[in-house]
């Protein structure tokens, strides 16, 4: 993919992903520790650390994002959704009511003393209670609050994706990054999970309605007729569920196995959804949808791979041969769209040791994306979760210079932030290892010695039982896939 990689990024959008993007200054730290590493194309400027660029090296070709329109967010969000997004005023008014009410949306005050100061008997007027409602109503609270610049948010983060997407239709280019886009869990008309608009849904539908299908006259076995419509597999790798794309995109139609000669004559999926991820009792999104996918689901094309605490880079490795290729193969995609979370690396405190995947190693981060190259399919990958900021920079700025066939060194190189990557300085993330060793005690009140196990670190829960399940559900789903959209 030499010279046909483009990144998304523009001085607003990293502003205002500093300000809207949990967690706060994210955005300066993978764009600095990117740039650092001389990967993107500034027209022979100087990189932000002074030195020169070297000459020769191949480099992300930079987009600026156009933000996105009313009629571009109603692709998706309901009307009233998106009205009192859009609104100027609506944003600051709803902070000031919220505080006046006694809420712990504003971090740096830790609350408003205006509540404080009303008599117990006193209520808020009509307008207040009102727009206190509709934040309510549309999620603007908990892990969503609001804040003085949503607006311009809302439509500069969901105008990246399309950006990213409108570009990657362009026949010079093969894979485009958008890391400040993957905002997975906003609603058709709420707030969820951090999330405030779904730009991975719209440029979705972009790809699915202006795409046109991928030349195979090459390629050998295809079952693809000349004139069908073309494909998007949606691959989210988040350490949560993508739950709002495997909504919006769960085929209309019904099957059932064998297909009847109704179902024959159905329209085929364009869009196939397959998300890997951790789940276990209450970790969000809590929802049936994020366990293991049934192989008699009358929408086979919406896929859950649900796994334990602490997938490594050998379950993912293993997921990878068993369950994703299967899947591409019987899908036969057009485009890729990738969401890579790297809430998923090990180290993310959030996910309280729901992860450990590494970037390096067979089934690491960087591998997985060569794996996606081998396909040939046009690929657009997004940012999404990812709470530990140096971490994420790491994990995202070695995907971006595997896309470009480019050696990233060992160590972080000098930059704005490098004292953020101590202890280790080292570019890689490494899966935590477990530990087990004997301490010896002496207890007094017995006037013995005790030996004492200890544990550090993390294990992967993921067994060859617990795989074997899920290997045996996708093995059936592949299958049905294959007669589905071979009819």
């Amino acid at each position: 993919m030499q010279n046909k990689v483009v990144y998304i990024h523009s001085d607003e959008l990293e502003r205002l992903g500093n300000t809207g993007t949990h967690p706060a200054g994210r955005s300066n730290r993978v764009h600095s520790l990117i740039n650092s590493l001389d990967l993107l194309d500034i027209s022979g400027q100087e990189s932000e650390h002074g030195s020169a660029l070297q000459t020769g090296l191949q480099r992300v070709h930079v987009v600026a994002p156009r933000a996105a329109t009313e009629a571009d967010l109603l692709r998706y969000h309901s009307k009233g959704f998106v009205d009192f997004l859009l609104e100027p005023t609506q944003t600051a008014e709803k902070r000031m009511d919220t505080d006046s009410e006694g809420s712990d949306y504003d971090t740096e005050s830790g609350g408003s003393d205006a509540s404080t100061s009303q008599s117990c008997d006193s209520r808020p007027s009509k307008k207040r209670r009102i727009q206190q409602t509709l934040a309510d109503r549309f999620g603007l609270k908990d892990d969503c609050p609001p804040f003085p610049e949503l607006s311009d948010y809302t439509k500069l983060i969901a105008g990246s994706t399309l950006t990213a997407a409108e570009t990657l239709l362009q026949e010079a280019f093969e894979a485009v990054i958008n890391w400040e886009g993957g905002r997975h869990h906003a609603l058709r008309d709420r707030c969820s999970g951090f999330c405030y608009v779904q730009d991975v849904v719209l440029g979705i539908d972009h790809l699915r309605r202006h795409g046109k299908k991928k030349d195979t006259s090459n390629e050998t076995g295809s079952t693809s007729s000349s004139n069908r419509k073309p494909r998007v597999m949606y691959l989210d790798l988040d350490v949560h569920f993508g739950d709002a794309p495997a909504a919006a995109f769960k085929h209309p139609y019904r099957y059932s196995s064998p297909l009847t000669s109704a179902q024959e004559r159905q329209p085929k999926p364009q869009v196939m959804t397959v998300s890997v991820h951790h789940h276990s009792p209450g970790f969000f999104p809590s929802t049936t949808e994020a366990g293991l996918t049934s192989p008699t689901s009358p929408t086979p094309c919406t896929i859950s791979i649900p796994l334990r605490r602490a997938a490594s880079a050998p379950t993912y490795a293993r997921i990878w041969q068993t369950c994703i290729e299967p899947l591409r193969t019987a899908f036969e995609p057009d485009y890729v769209v990738l969401l890579l979370g790297m809430d998923a690396l090990a180290g993310d405190k959030l996910v309280d040791g729901a992860a450990n995947w590494s970037t390096k190693g067979e089934g690491g981060v960087a591998w997985c994306i060569e794996r996606v190259m081998e396909w040939g399919c046009k690929l657009l990958v997004l940012g999404g979760g990812g709470y530990h900021r140096a971490n994420t920079a790491r994990g995202w700025a070695v995907v971006t210079s595997t896309l470009l066939g480019r050696d990233i060194p060992e160590d972080v190189p000098p930059h704005d932030y490098w004292a953020e990557y101590s202890p280790s300085f080292q570019m890689h993330v490494e899966s935590s290892t477990y530990l087990v060793f004997r301490a010896i005690r002496y207890n007094y009140e017995a006037q013995s010695y005790k030996h004492c196990g200890y544990a550090a670190g993390a294990k992967d829960e993921n067994t060859d039982t617990s795989l074997d399940a899920v290997e045996q559900a996708i093995d059936v789903l592949a299958s049905r896939i294959t007669e589905i959209m071979a009819t």
